[in-house]
């Protein structure tokens, strides 16, 4: 018999609803025959049913439909439990997630800081450019780039992109320490040594500009410099371009006869080179030895105009005639000293370190 309150279906002669205690019918108080508790008259004898018969017979059994419900209730409990189970599980997933989520985004927010903070150091090297210097003077090396090991060019390939193009010295230091370490036994294993010494060269310059690095750590990265350059000709002596990487590092470090030493090695392997004796002269210089350091710029400037008659239009040439003239003033020539700054005030009207040469100059003349 289905219960026309909750649409279950209940044994046949049940009087009340097992699952909601709804009447499901009652006997007629003339024939005692069973019919629809909604009837108003018995269908078999015609007998009027009136709703005080109808209410005393639905409380006649009030243990059947209290037991039946009951008996409802308790199938029911197990059920709500275990939804108020899965919905604490639930919660629960709910909870740990959140808190790994927090936990990614504060680390993501320190990593981004940190690479905002090296970028920025990097900006600040890139901006660096000082009117004596030319630290990328080496960078166009006339080494050949090795062919060992497939894989090991590849590292060598991408030490170079990290070295020249992304200045990422570092990542570039660990490409060539893969280079060397896959090519222990080939003739251009000193390659190798050569560009991991340009990357702590260049590491070291980078973090010469940061005044929070501690001066040790940027002194020992010269000193690695110094000793993979040191590999390098151990391995080839006749490479000209590593004694002129290993010069400039010596002069950095204050080792200025070292340096010298190494600019002369570059010259007599390769006597075309302008760069060694540019960097010769800033050395002579740099120990007050203008007479000598003029000889070597003034040979510097013959072969870069050797290479190309339209230098003597470039910042370089007007860097380098400044450089001679400042010498001349220290000299105590200024005349001389203002035909220099001239020269290189010819090629750029606005240069300044030959505007500011040139009123000491007139200034001692006066």
């Amino acid at each position: 018999m289905d219960c026309k309150s909750c649409g279950d279906t209940n044994q046949k002669g049940s009087k009340f609803c097992k699952t909601c205690g709804y009447l499901l019918g009652f006997s007629c108080p003339e024939c005692k025959k069973e019919i629809n508790p909604d009837s108003k008259f018995c269908i078999l004898c015609g007998a009027s049913i009136s709703r005080e018969e109808l209410d005393s017979t639905s409380q006649v059994e009030p243990s059947e439909s209290v037991t039946q419900h009951s008996t409802t209730s308790d199938v029911s409990g197990p059920k709500k439990s275990y939804w108020s189970l899965f919905g604490k599980i639930m919660l629960g997933f709910l909870v740990v997630f959140v808190v790994l989520l927090v936990i990614g985004i504060i680390a993501g927010e320190e990593e981004s800081a940190n690479h905002v903070e090296e970028l920025s150091t990097q900006k600040l090297y890139r901006q660096y450019n000082p009117i004596d210097e030319d630290t990328d003077a080496y960078q166009g090396s006339s080494a050949p780039t090795p062919d060992p090991t497939p894989e090991g060019l590849n590292y060598f390939a991408q030490g170079e992109q990290y070295l020249w193009h992304d200045q990422d010295y570092v990542k570039a230091a660990k490409s060539f320490t893969e280079y060397i370490n896959l090519n222990q036994n080939t003739a251009k294993l000193f390659m190798g040594y050569q560009r991991l010494g340009d990357s702590y060269h260049h590491l070291a310059e980078h973090l010469g500009h940061d005044k929070r690095i501690d001066s040790n750590i940027i002194l020992g990265h010269f000193q690695q410099a110094l000793q993979n350059y040191d590999k390098a000709i151990e391995l080839n002596p006749e490479n000209p371009d590593v004694y002129g990487q290993r010069g400039h590092v010596h002069r950095k470090l204050g080792q200025y006869q070292n340096a010298i030493k190494d600019y002369d090695k570059h010259i007599e392997l390769d006597p075309s080179h302008p760069w060694p004796h540019h960097y010769k002269g800033m050395t002579y210089r740099d120990i007050g030895q203008f007479e000598v350091a003029i000889q070597n710029w003034e040979r510097y400037i013959e072969l870069r105009l050797i290479e190309s008659a339209d230098w003597i239009e470039s910042e370089q040439s007007a860097n380098a005639y400044t450089n001679i003239g400042l010498a001349y003033v220290e000299l105590g020539q200024n005349q001389k000293a203002i035909e220099h700054f001239d020269k290189a005030l010819t090629i750029n009207p606005n240069y300044l370190g030959a505007i500011r040469g040139k009123e000491k100059a007139a200034a001692n003349l006066n």
